[in-house]
């Protein structure tokens, strides 16, 4: 065990009753950290939250912004999976996401003149989508962020619909990062959006 671990009284009574009965020490400490960071009941989000642990132990060139995009990529994942039938009705963590990437060309977010045909009509399919909640909801381009962040504004009204998922998914495909996302962040999201969607369900029950 690394001697530079600071642990708690408690803690320490508890692995010396775990050693007491035979038990391997560090299985259980491996196996608490596991569990405070990945998601704990869905396999998919386990599997998405395992697979970027396992790619940031690798050392890559640029690392940090490699990190980055392992931890983007797991978050696509995720909202996929969402978008697939796992709807929330809270925005709050999904609200999170929105610190991470800029919000219009003004903060340093993806300008109009950047847009591909394919950008422009992704944005078109989504205002018209929003503007049949929000008639007042402008057709003006300024951002990918700012257009999640409208989706998620009227959340209540769009929380069951596939293309408000579209709107998040968009902003981590296609924005400019405002800030670097540690891959811990990014597994914590997630693990919260498990609990959401769990509490969720059991509230319908």
């Amino acid at each position: 065990m690394n001697k530079n671990l600071i642990l708690g009284l408690q803690a320490k009574n508890v692995l010396k009753m775990i050693k007491q009965l035979g038990g391997q020490r560090l299985d259980y400490i491996n196996d608490a950290i596991l569990k405070e960071v990945i998601p704990s009941y869905i396999p998919q989000l386990q599997g998405y939250a395992i697979c970027l642990i396992d790619r940031v132990g690798h050392q890559t060139p640029n690392k940090e912004l490699a990190d980055q995009a392992a931890s983007i990529e797991m978050l696509l994942d995720s909202l996929a999976w969402m978008k697939n039938g796992h709807h929330i009705q809270s925005p709050d963590n999904l609200k999170m996401l929105l610190n991470y990437f800029c919000r219009s060309s003004w903060s340093g977010g993806v300008g109009i003149d950047e847009l591909t045909t394919s950008d422009c009509n992704d944005f078109d399919k989504l205002i018209t989508e929003l503007q049949n909640v929000d008639p007042n909801v402008s057709d003006t381009y300024n951002g990918w962020g700012n257009l999640a962040a409208r989706v998620l504004d009227h959340w209540d009204n769009l929380w069951d619909c596939d293309f408000a998922y579209d709107a998040l998914i968009y902003m981590l495909r296609k924005e400019h990062p405002q800030k670097y996302m540690i891959p811990l962040e990014a597994c914590l999201l997630v693990k919260d959006l498990e609990k959401q969607y769990l509490l969720e369900q059991a509230n319908l029950m």
